[in-house]
């Protein structure tokens, strides 16, 4: 269900890394080419195993079936929200954060149905800032309630800056004593690793999660994608 390649665009590079928890899990990325932009996605399912690759089956079929009736991030996950609405548990919630990137014009467009906000890290001040706000996740509202609840917010990519996309099992990733690695460490392990190719870049973040587990269970599923303007 995940993307077997990634699309090679000229002044970009993308990297993804997916850990499931147990032997599948609830998260899912996908990136998309459509006419001259491309689609980048994450998505994590309240739930792991089957019952969270189920949940993550239903969304991503959702999302990829929208895409060809609706071009705007937010209409596209409204659509994809009511179309899966009867057919999730009530407790099963589904976050997802949605970014459209027009390559010529160096702009992502971004919508967040209840997910962390996209961390992008920007080369000129060597900081971190966070685009997307919150949102409503999957199965909280419908229609135009869902509508309400979905903005889109519109970022600039320079030469240099690195858009992430995660789930939680980076950020909630727990030490053998309980302590979690924590969006403060996620943002450094950014800036620390900022000048590398994006896919070294997700394998040395990926890395110091993993150490700082220091061998204890993960307790999430794992996804980080990631977009860098080169």
């Amino acid at each position: 269900l995940l993307p077997k390649r990634l699309p090679a665009m000229p002044g970009y590079e993308i990297s993804a890394i997916y850990k499931a928890a147990r032997t599948v899990g609830g998260d899912y990325y996908d990136v998309i080419p459509s006419g001259n932009k491309v689609h980048l996605i994450v998505g994590d399912v309240a739930g792991k195993g089957i019952p969270g690759l189920v949940g993550m089956t239903l969304a991503r079929n959702a999302i990829r079936y929208s895409m060809g009736t609706e071009a705007s991030p937010q209409k596209l996950l409204v659509q994809a929200n009511d179309l899966i609405f009867d057919d999730l548990a009530p407790t099963m919630f589904i976050t997802v954060f949605h970014a459209v990137l027009n390559p010529a014009a160096k702009t992502l467009v971004c919508c967040n149905a209840g997910h962390h906000p996209l961390a992008v890290y920007r080369a000129g001040s060597k900081t971190i800032q966070r685009v997307g706000g919150e949102g409503i996740a999957f199965r909280i509202a419908r229609g135009a309630q869902m509508a309400e609840g979905l903005k889109e917010e519109t970022t600039l990519l320079a030469p240099g800056d690195i858009a992430l996309l995660y789930t939680d099992g980076a950020n909630e990733a727990m030490d053998p004593d309980y302590k979690q690695f924590g969006e403060d460490r996620l943002e450094w392990a950014m800036i620390r690793h900022a000048g590398l190719p994006a896919e070294n870049f997700v394998r040395a973040i990926l890395k110091e999660i993993e150490d700082f587990r220091k061998g204890a269970e993960p307790n999430d599923d794992l996804t980080m994608l990631a977009l860098k303007a080169v």
